[in-house]
């Protein structure tokens, strides 16, 4: 029988509110993880699956009534971004409700990486959440005013909603009875980006009628807004990016592994990339600057022996059969690209900047056996 090690950190500074959680399981249930149904509803499951769904932080909301907590993948007391662990998920033989159960995790883990992003890039839009821009009859109408670029208030203030919301108040604000409602525990996270949240700018009582429609958005904004703003700024912006790297072959002169290592971009979380994704931009006066026009670094090598590298090399061969090395960099989120006038980007990218010049490298994906560090120098 096999034991869970899963826990939820207490991580300082995440957030005002986080929650300690209870760790381990008596036994292992991946069958019920594995249900679609339960998607919603999965953290209550995490620490009862037969694998180790590795260090979570459950970020407590402001108001239990009206939003839910958010569950997140960490890395070293920092909620982790890019790529997570896919829990060995398709490498190695092993029972149909384990394996779905895995797939099941890894997607809820994303998406709510992709809710804290979200929710932490709500603060960033905060001038154009008035009723003026609100409460427009058509939604699509902003993108005519140049500040906004494509930055739909209404429809991002609706994808947190959509997201966020508990059960009640998710029917109050989008639906128009019971019957015009599906089974909560289907519902999934809102996707954040230009073509998701204008049509969550529609999904407001069903686009039932003016008067309904309005009369949701005018509770929002007297109820909700400026609590779900409060917690968005409370959020912690500093993140462990996590991206991969091809091995490379091993230079005798140079004593390891040589990389041209480049700079975690939107695309480094898969699907992020079509949504609320992240790449890095280098603001003057940075404290941590990096060659390359902040692209790509000057050649870094992960020194290691040649014994331990020959090692490193079949190992990799024969536990996976590729190549790939994980490496993380500790980063800080600080805007959204479409409101950094230097930028001139319509896109829902976040910015980042480095907070160390250490780039530490693994050998798997859920971080668990680290390599090495290598010092980015200008």
């Amino acid at each position: 029988m096999f034991t869970n090690k899963r826990f939820v950190q207490s991580v300082p500074g995440l957030c005002a509110g986080l929650l300690m959680a209870v760790s381990g399981a008596a036994g292992a249930d991946d069958t019920t993880a594995a249900n679609f149904s339960e998607y919603f509803n999965l953290a209550d499951h995490y620490s009862s699956v037969s694998f180790d769904v590795g260090p979570l932080a459950t970020v407590q909301s402001p108001n239990s009534d009206r939003y839910r907590d958010l569950t997140v993948a960490t890395h070293q007391g920092k909620v982790r971004v890019g790529l997570l662990d896919d829990y060995d998920s398709a490498t190695r033989p092993q029972p149909g409700d384990r394996r779905q159960a895995k797939l099941q995790v890894a997607k809820r883990l994303l998406d709510e990486e992709e809710l804290y992003l979200g929710l932490l890039a709500f603060q960033w839009g905060e001038p154009f959440y008035t009723e003026e821009w609100m409460l427009d009859p058509d939604p699509d109408a902003v993108r005519k005013e140049p500040a906004l670029q494509y930055f739909q208030p209404l429809g991002y203030a609706s994808a947190i909603a959509y997201s966020v919301a508990t059960t009640p108040i998710f029917k109050d604000y989008f639906c128009t009875d019971n019957a015009s409602c599906w089974d909560p525990k289907y519902r999934q996270v809102m996707r954040f980006g230009v073509s998701p949240t204008g049509a969550a700018a529609k999904k407001w009582k069903r686009n039932k009628d003016e008067f309904a429609v309005r009369e949701a958005i005018e509770t929002y904004i007297a109820k909700d807004l400026q609590p779900l703003l409060a917690w968005s700024k409370s959020l912690s912006p500093e993140v462990v990016l996590v991206d991969r790297v091809l091995l490379t072959e091993y230079d005798f002169s140079l004593g390891g592994f040589p990389f041209d290592l480049a700079m975690p971009q939107h695309s480094a979380g898969g699907r992020l990339g079509n949504d609320v994704g992240y790449f890095y931009h280098q603001r003057p006066g940075a404290a941590v600057k990096i060659p390359g026009e902040g692209l790509t670094t000057e050649r870094v090598v992960l020194k290691m022996s040649p014994g331990d590298a020959e090692k490193l090399v079949n190992d990799l061969k024969e536990e996976r059969g590729n190549d790939l090395l994980y490496f993380t960099l500790q980063a800080r989120l600080y805007n959204m690209a479409w409101a950094e006038p230097s930028l001139r980007q319509s896109r829902y990218f976040m910015l980042y900047e480095l907070q160390s010049p250490d780039v530490v490298f693994y050998r798997d994906l859920a971080l668990t056996k680290p390599l090495g560090t290598v010092t980015l120098t200008p």
